[in-house]
């Protein structure tokens, strides 16, 4: 039998003119029909790389929404993604904040707006946080720079890259702070990898120590790291 909105409508309106309890009881039953009608979600559907452009620079960042429920943060060094969980219309979100020489855990509840194959709509409050589906591992840039392959080091007052098949040396700019993770991670006072970088020439004296290489590289983009 098929729904007649147009009398569900009318009769709505009649109720609400007899009492404020009827008024209460209509408006629920009409939130509750509006609501069966949202697009269900499911935990597949979130599953990937979500990214957002970084205010006042050319780079990205955002999180990885794995399909065993953890997560991963991506150019964001400060805030560690570990976990994540979908309740309702609704995504938690776990890690841990980093600051200075201190860390402490976090768990945040925001409201899914949107979510599709290519756009994930968050809102925490009055905050509302765009994102755009990537296909790469550390984000992704619309006006792309060169991808060099080569060994990088990091190291006290060293932070330089030497492109395969040559014998000239860059200083390194990473301002997602991903490179600089790594370093750390590796527990090293030395540390090198051979990668893949999208990187662009920028002005070498913004840093004391780029001065002494050939030229000033900024990283775009790691495609990988070995």
């Amino acid at each position: 039998m098929a729904w007649n909105w147009q009398a569900f409508v009318f009769l709505t309106f009649d109720i609400m003119k007899t009492s404020t309890f009827s008024r209460n009881v209509a408006l629920a039953a009409s939130a509750l029909i509006l609501a069966s009608c949202a697009e269900p979600l499911n935990k597949e559907n979130l599953v990937g790389i979500w990214v957002q452009p970084v205010p006042g620079m050319a780079l990205v960042q955002g999180i990885e929404l794995k399909e065993d429920g953890s997560a991963r943060s991506v150019n964001m060094a400060t805030l560690k993604y570990e976990s994540w969980e979908l309740d309702g219309r609704s995504i938690v979100l776990r890690g841990t904040s980093i600051g200075n020489g201190t860390s402490s855990t976090f768990s945040d509840t925001l409201g899914i707006i949107r979510a599709d194959k290519d756009s994930l709509i968050l809102r925490k409050g009055s905050l509302s946080l765009e994102y755009g589906r990537s296909v790469e591992d550390c984000g992704f840039r619309a006006n792309p720079g060169t991808i060099l392959k080569g060994r990088i080091t990091f190291g006290p007052e060293v932070r330089k890259f030497r492109p395969e098949g040559g014998d000239k040396e860059y200083w390194l700019i990473d301002k997602s702070g991903y490179l600089q993770v790594k370093y750390n991670e590796s527990g090293s006072a030395e540390w090198s990898a051979d990668a893949e970088l999208e990187v662009k020439e920028t002005d070498g004296s913004v840093s004391e120590f780029g001065k002494e290489y050939c030229g000033t590289l900024q990283v775009l983009r790691v495609i990988s790291i070995e």
